[in-house]
């Protein structure tokens, strides 16, 4: 009889690659059952956790987290009926992804051994956002202090976001960088009359995305700024001003998102992908985005500001540049710099650092993890 794992988020599996990865590396060894907001392509158990509207989590969080009256904001009537439709089942190992989905998991493991997939250092989420700090910031410390510990392991996306947890927390923490799945594609030639740059992703204030359309207005003519950028009700103010910003900017492009699974067949079009991230909060101080490594499989260049996680891995294969500082103009100076010959280099590059940094190798990495800790929960 298979173990049987439960992968708990708050994201659409569809959508969200952690999830979406770690089910495609257990469905085939384990009955797993999926929890989220919309459910994956494969073909396993889910079920349906939902959020409250906009509106309503926001009074929640204006009338209950300044009160520090955390356990009524926290049991909202979704988490409530999810316990309640699980009350009688039984499995062997949750996953868990992030710490606000922590004490639900706790709620209906039943001796289970969990994995805390944190994603990223929670108590300084959007630390540069003062609505954030006054508001949010200590709930999420307190989630840390009284819960994460309970977790058998921790996961996270990167080496300094899990020293942070380390030294902070006192836990034990394993890096799954969010390596894409491999892409059968090959670098495309790059045109010296036009250079095409794609940046994509969400449209978040805390990224500082008007940098990158500053520094567009110092690029030589032949490189293009293409940004696809989603979009929601609280950063269409946000999006708004981007889009005031590069309205005088023939090189500055918006496109319309695509789906998630076409991305990295999409951008192998274009020729260098801008990550662009100044450190206005940890997270950002040690991002290693999704996107870097689907550029990495959609064989494109990765230009990227003095990012230290990006930085070291770029060192070690070769398939990108980096800007002295955050500031826009330093980033002009390193595109203007560029050219068909430099850029195809690192396509090649990027191309031969393919098959090691994909999922694939991340997958091995955590089914080793999910594997002693079964082999652990038999022997205990």
């Amino acid at each position: 009889m298979k173990r049987k794992i439960c992968i708990v988020s708050y994201t659409d599996l569809d959508k969200d690659p952690r999830p979406r990865n770690q089910i495609k590396w257990l469905k085939e060894e384990y009955e797993v059952t999926s929890i989220g907001t919309n459910p994956s392509i494969y073909d396993v158990e889910f079920l349906h956790l939902n959020k409250l509207g906009f509106v309503m989590n926001f009074l929640r969080i204006a009338l209950l987290l300044k009160l520090r009256l955390y356990n009524l904001y926290y049991w909202d009537k979704h988490k409530k009926a999810l316990v309640k439709q699980l009350a009688e089942r039984r499995f062997d190992l949750i996953v868990v992804h992030e710490i606000r989905l922590l004490p639900l998991a706790l709620t209906f493991s039943n001796g289970a051994k969990v994995i805390l997939d944190a994603h990223e250092y929670s108590p300084e989420n959007f630390n540069d956002n003062f609505i954030w700090r006054f508001f949010i910031r200590r709930y999420y410390v307190h989630l840390c202090e009284k819960y994460i510990k309970k977790a058998d392991i921790i996961t996270t996306v990167s080496d300094g976001i899990a020293n942070l947890y380390r030294q902070n927390f006192d836990t034990k923490v394993e890096v799954i960088n969010s390596a894409a799945q491999y892409a059968e594609l090959k670098p495309k030639k790059v045109s010296d009359k036009k250079i095409r740059i794609i940046h994509h992703g969400i449209c978040s204030s805390s990224r500082k995305l008007e940098l990158m359309i500053e520094a567009a207005a110092s690029f030589d003519t032949k490189f293009e700024l293409n940004l696809m950028l989603v979009v929601s009700k609280s950063s269409a103010l946000y999006f708004k001003k981007l889009k005031k910003l590069a309205g005088g900017l023939q090189n500055v492009k918006f496109l319309e998102p695509v789906k998630s699974a076409d991305l990295v067949s999409f951008c192998n079009d274009f020729d260098i992908s801008l990550s662009f991230f100044p450190p206005s909060n940890r997270n950002l101080e040690f991002a290693l985005p999704n996107k870097f490594f689907e550029a990495i499989q959609s064989r494109i260049m990765c230009v990227t500001g003095p990012s230290l996680e990006m930085m070291k891995m770029m060192d070690k294969h070769g398939f990108g540049l980096t800007s002295k500082t955050f500031e826009p103009s330093s980033l002009a100076e390193l595109i203007n710099t560029l050219n068909a010959e430099t850029v195809f280099n690192c396509k090649l590059k990027a191309d031969s650092a393919a098959h090691i940094i994909s999922a694939h190798s991340e997958g091995i990495k955590f089914r080793r993890i999910t594997k002693l800790l079964l082999m652990d929960s038999v022997n205990s």
